[in-house]
């Protein structure tokens, strides 16, 4: 026959869990997106610019995507105060660290999957992503058909499924790909 627990033993027994759960909440840190560690993401903060003003670097990209979210940021390609605290903001509204800085968790937060018929700042962005990869594609926030076939040639250049959507691993090597890797 089992013995019944003392009133000791059960607020011991109690106590465990709880404690365990406390200290857990404040040793982790905090929830952030799920960045997979194949993916590149460059970390940009306030007082970057895109090189030489390259009207298609990654952080005129980073603003274009910001836009398709709602934020209203100039997309000049200058990590401003404006820029910044966008991020902010989009940072607390996903659950994510607020530093204000474009780290991977943000990136995966802040693009969007685009493909044939989209249209908007997002779409902009991956076509200024396209022409830095060396790809002649107009920016004109219209995902039609010259993009989708540039769009289909990167990814055959990439080693990823040519299916002309721009899905995570997508965006991940436009933002990461340099002027001339493409088709000009």
């Amino acid at each position: 026959m089992a013995a019944v627990p003392s009133a000791s033993q059960a607020k011991r027994v109690l106590c465990v869990p709880v404690l365990l759960a406390v200290c857990l909440s404040v040793c982790l840190p905090p929830r952030t997106a799920s960045a997979d560690p194949a993916r590149y993401w460059p970390s940009q903060s306030w007082g970057q610019k895109d090189e030489r003003g390259d009207p298609n670097g990654p952080i005129r990209a980073f603003q274009f995507l910001l836009r398709a979210r709602g934020y209203k940021v100039a997309p000049d390609g200058v990590y401003g105060r404006a820029t910044e605290r966008a991020v902010r903001q989009f940072q607390a509204a996903h659950h994510l660290i607020a530093s204000g800085e474009a780290n991977k968790p943000t990136w995966e937060a802040l693009v969007v999957p685009l493909k044939a018929g989209g249209s908007g700042d997002a779409v902009k962005a991956a076509q200024i992503r396209l022409r830095a990869a060396g790809f002649a594609v107009p920016v004109d926030g219209r995902f039609g058909p010259p993009m989708q076939a540039a769009v289909r040639r990167f990814q055959a250049q990439t080693d990823h499924t040519s299916d002309g959507v721009i899905g995570p691993y997508t965006w991940s090597e436009l933002i990461e790909r340099s002027e001339g890797d493409g088709d000009d």
